[in-house]
């Protein structure tokens, strides 16, 4: 049975305290997780820094980012990418 593809748009948060290369290598690194799975990023498009709703982590500000994914096999719910 074949696996059914799905377009997705994908928003994520990014650690406040990075600077933009390595908020931009973070970016990257998605898309490169969403590549290896079969998919394909549309557009990153970054949102800039924000206040939180609330508190995660200690954390009240974030990057937000935003990648419209298309023929992606991978399934929607939460993923680590770990920088150094």
């Amino acid at each position: 049975m074949a696996r059914v593809m799905r377009d997705y748009e994908l928003m994520y948060i990014v650690r406040p305290e990075l600077d933009e290369e390595a908020l931009r290598t973070a970016a990257k690194s998605v898309r490169g997780l969403i590549e290896t799975q079969g998919g394909e990023v549309v557009k990153t498009t970054l949102w800039g820094k924000r206040r939180l709703a609330y508190e995660v982590k200690r954390l009240r500000d974030g990057y937000y980012v935003r990648a419209p994914a298309r023929r992606w096999q991978g399934r929607p719910g939460r993923a680590r990418v770990a920088h150094s």
